[in-house]
């Protein structure tokens, strides 16, 4: 059977000499891996559309057993993205993420819209990184359905004077409620605002918020501890390389 659909290539692996599989977030079939030919001529069409963050059209047979590419009408390669280190990093940290937590043939047209919307956004952002890093974790946990709890304490349900965050719980605590939890993080009003700001705004509306960096660091921190709780993957090559750049 063939089938076309749109798609981007989260990454590849070498498999014999002349042979490639890929794996691609697709919309109409979810997470797939698809094999594919790779020329030994190292900057042949071939070996082109077999790159990481290729977007485009996939023409696809799907066989018994496994999934071939036929050929790619590539729309946009994201080639600016591996000209500087931090979007190459930032952009390899969101297609990891997808690909180490989405399972096979698992469809999520808005994790897709949301990659393509992301890596959008890290060409030309080389000052705001770390905020589009925030955004697209917020929205990735809330469309796979484990976003953090950022409205009341998880303990009583009340809002309470002064608020932490159990990255293991899995949201705000209160208070009255701190002493039955033990990894703990104070959380400033604006540091709240801010969480609540990217989970329920667009991207632009986040860029053009005026919050400090203390702010967009200490959200970082407490995303990377919560992904690392909460997802099946504990480990990400591409996010132990960012923090050896900051």
């Amino acid at each position: 059977m063939y089938f076309k659909d749109k798609g981007i290539i989260l990454g590849k692996r070498k498999i014999s000499d002349s042979d490639v599989v890929m794996n691609i977030l697709t919309v109409e079939h979810g997470k797939i891996q698809v094999f594919a030919k790779e020329s030994s001529r190292g900057k042949s069409r071939a070996n082109v559309v077999n790159q990481p963050f290729i977007y485009g059209n996939f023409d696809i047979k799907k066989g018994s057993k496994n999934y071939r590419l036929i050929s790619v009408d590539i729309e946009k390669s994201y080639y600016s993205l591996r000209e500087n280190l931090y979007s190459l990093s930032y952009g390899s940290y969101f297609l990891e993420l997808v690909d180490k937590n989405l399972k096979e043939e698992m469809i999520s047209k808005k994790i897709f819209l949301l990659l393509l919307k992301t890596l959008d956004g890290i060409e030309g952002n080389v000052e705001n990184y770390i905020v589009i890093k925030n955004y697209f974790e917020m929205k990735f946990l809330y469309f796979y359905g484990v976003r953090p709890n950022i409205d009341v304490c998880l303990n009583c349900g009340e809002i309470g004077e002064k608020r932490y965050f159990s990255p293991e719980a899995g949201g705000i605590i209160c208070n009255r409620c701190n002493v039955l939890y033990r990894d703990l993080i104070e959380l400033e009003d604006e540091e709240l605002l801010y969480m609540r700001d990217v989970l329920y705004n667009s991207l632009e509306n986040i860029l053009n918020l005026n919050i400090s960096d203390n702010i967009v660091s200490k959200v970082d921190i407490i995303l990377n501890r919560f992904i690392l709780s909460h997802l099946a993957c504990k480990k990400y090559k591409s996010l132990e390389f960012i923090k050896s750049l900051i």
